[in-house]
């Protein structure tokens, strides 16, 4: 076998080419939420700084799809190159150029892989092996152990966790059916369990391959669940769950003797190598804002709130005769009128999925910007109005609910948008 050869199956170097295949792979699932120009949808585009980029987006609008051109190219680039070398950490730091532009210029490409993915790439293009190795671990075990924390949560319990649940009961026939709402909801409870359980378990050399296992499993069961033969979510999901699958696989299961590795990478040159300092700030932003997360100081998603419904939200309601002027297709997203009060609520995260293909971004934050674009794009003033729902209390599940009526009152409800975790 050649030394060349030899190297590229060392994971260090295999794994980062084979994540920037994943990525482009999820770039193309949910394309048209990076290409909105090529995809003409009429999903309007909300940057985090929106005073600052959203005139530059009118005046050009292939930003967002150039933009994304340019990280799709350096994923490529990345492939191509060999992982130590310059030409690839050069572009690993083009990706996480591409990825915070493309933050900036829309919040919805905030999503959970994407944020990953820039953590991820700032790793590659700044950590030798042997940080690498020791910190893709805990940063892989965060996702796991916040994302189950979220979901011990009254909501959870009797909403999400039960469509699992339901799902999961399927061969035992009707047994799910049989049983009350409190131990249904025990049992969905089962499921952050055994999330949390693997998460820790992934942080400890003695614990880590067993639970590697049952992540993977978990992320096999996921699929199955989520899949258009169980509750049919979108293709992402899926592409990103086999991801993760495959993450685990690499660095947790995989049948490499870790004194062995280990030897191997701390006698090489790079062992005294100190750990980046901007790097290290990044991860610790990574590890420890989620805790923030129920209080709005970090986005929902960025803290691996993953089917959980617990997140902040908005409510748009438009009247009767501001809907009749709309196109048919538009309309169409609006709910039936069953109050019989004159308003109906707009279908925002089903306009998300059909026009991006991915799920709207959970944030109060970011679905009142979207009601403000609407109203600018439709010219409303007194016809719109919002519901804010506050994030559920994780025991009761009760929210705080804030109406506004008309453009100017909406306004008034706004906070500076890039800042994340805003309520």
């Amino acid at each position: 076998m050649s030394p060349y050869f030899s190297k590229t199956l060392d994971r260090d170097t295999v794994f980062p080419r084979v994540w920037a295949g994943f990525a482009i792979a999820l770039l193309i699932a949910t394309w048209p939420l990076w290409f909105p120009t090529i995809a003409a949808n009429e999903y309007p585009a909300i940057p985090l700084a929106p005073f600052v980029i959203k005139p530059a987006i009118a005046e050009l609008p292939w930003l967002l799809d150039g933009i994304s051109l340019w990280t799709f190219a350096a994923m490529g680039s990345t492939i191509c190159g060999h992982t130590t070398s310059t030409r690839s950490r050069i572009s690993w730091f083009c990706v996480v150029a591409g990825l915070l532009a493309s933050f900036a210029v829309d919040q919805h490409r905030l999503q959970p892989w994407a944020y990953q993915l820039a953590i991820y790439a700032i790793m590659f293009a700044t950590l030798n092996k042997r940080w690498l190795r020791r910190l893709i671990i805990p940063a892989a075990a965060s996702v796991y152990i916040y994302s189950a924390l979220g979901k011990f949560d009254f909501q959870f319990a009797h909403t999400v966790g039960q469509e699992f649940w339901n799902v999961a009961a399927r061969p035992l026939g009707r047994v799910a059916e049989t049983l009350d709402d409190s131990m249904r909801a025990r049992f969905a409870l089962l499921f952050p369990a055994a999330e949390l359980a693997a998460g820790i378990g992934l942080l400890f050399r003695r614990t880590r391959r067993g639970a590697g296992i049952l992540v993977m499993g978990m992320h096999a069961s996921l699929i199955v669940l989520l899949g258009p033969w169980g509750l049919d979510h979108s293709l992402g999901v899926l592409v990103w769950n086999l991801a993760l699958m495959f993450q685990t696989y690499w660095w947790m299961v995989r049948s490499v003797g870790d004194s062995v590795v280990r030897s191997s990478v701390d006698s090489s040159s790079d062992a005294s190598t100190p750990l980046p300092m901007a790097t290290a700030m990044v991860l610790a932003l990574m590890l420890i804002a989620p805790i923030g997360e129920r209080w709005g100081l970090w986005d929902h998603w960025l803290s691996w709130s993953l089917y959980s419904p617990h997140t902040s939200r908005v409510d748009m309601q438009v009247h009767a005769s501001a809907i009749a002027k709309l196109d048919e297709t538009t309309a169409g997203y609006f709910d039936a009128d069953d109050d019989g009060d004159g308003w109906s609520s707009f279908a925002m995260s089903r306009w998300s999925l059909e026009q991006r293909l991915v799920p709207v971004y959970p944030q109060a934050r970011y679905q009142l910007a979207m009601a403000i674009a609407m109203a600018d794009r439709h010219h409303w003033d007194t016809d719109i109005r919002v519901r804010v729902e506050s994030v559920s209390d994780r025991w009761t599940g009760r929210r705080v609910e804030t109406m506004a009526v008309g453009i100017d009152a909406i306004g008034r409800l706004r906070r500076p948008f890039w800042l994340l975790g805003s309520k």
